[in-house]
């Protein structure tokens, strides 16, 4: 049995690969390919300078990029901090700063609200989830 949900989907993937991880309406991810996506994912953090412990955000509304983006996460080792995308950024400002966030992943239209959290005093590394994913 898995220990955590990064080794579930490793084993998934190595059993049954082909198989469909993630449904999102017409979008169908296998696992061996959210295996493959994630890990980019994870090695682009680690590179990016997220290191085991780091909580970082992941901001944008349901999809199966959101899904990858919090995998990928944890594979860098880092603390997944789930934000609610109808939060304006006073709100984000308070989650983020009291989780100790050091990094967001967001859509790239939450870069907005997120330059407005930095301009209140929070170093935080913002990440397009275009970018990594």
């Amino acid at each position: 049995m898995a220990a955590t949900l990064v080794s579930a989907l490793r084993w998934w993937a190595r059993t049954r690969g082909d198989d469909a991880a993630w449904i999102l309406e017409d979008d169908t991810v296998s696992f061996r390919t959210a295996q493959d996506w994630t890990s980019r994912i994870g090695e682009d953090l680690v590179a990016r300078g997220v290191q085991p412990g780091d909580r970082v955000g992941v901001l944008g509304g349901n999809s199966l990029e959101w899904a990858a983006a919090a995998l990928g996460v944890l594979k860098a080792g880092g603390v997944v901090v789930p934000l609610n995308p109808r939060l304006v950024g006073p709100e984000l400002h308070k989650i983020l700063s009291t989780a100790g966030a050091t990094a967001v992943i967001h859509e790239p239209a939450f870069e907005p609200v997120l330059k407005e959290v930095v301009g209140l005093g929070l170093e935080l590394q913002t990440i397009a989830l275009d970018a990594v994913a």
